[in-house]
């Protein structure tokens, strides 16, 4: 979410971050998501309304997705790379049927 990663991305000095939104109401967090979580089929959509709202300059044409998790795979589909790096066991089956190279960093 953007409370956690906002901090670090500045840090960092990324300039663009997509993260979930967490509702804010009164100045308090409700626990409730704001908009479309960043999960799953959310990352795709998330992705391409920050491409439209940065002047559509950038695609996924040579983007390259690299994930360990089952939870990327919308992602990672449209992608023009995909790669797992150490996946779960969901995501090695995928990955091996689809063609997608597997890496570790172990």
């Amino acid at each position: 979410n953007r409370y956690v990663t906002e901090p670090i991305a500045k840090r960092f000095g990324v300039d663009g971050l997509i993260a979930t939104d967490l509702e804010i109401v009164d100045d308090c967090y409700t626990g409730k998501v704001s908009g479309i979580p960043n999960f799953q089929g959310g990352k795709v959509r998330n992705l391409a309304l920050w491409l439209a709202a940065n002047g559509g300059l950038l695609n996924m044409e040579n983007s390259v997705f690299y994930s360990d998790s089952f939870n990327d795979i919308p992602l990672m589909e449209v992608a023009a790379r995909a790669v797992a790096v150490d996946p779960d066991d969901t995501l090695r089956k995928v990955a091996l049927e689809r063609g997608w190279e597997i890496i570790t960093l172990r």
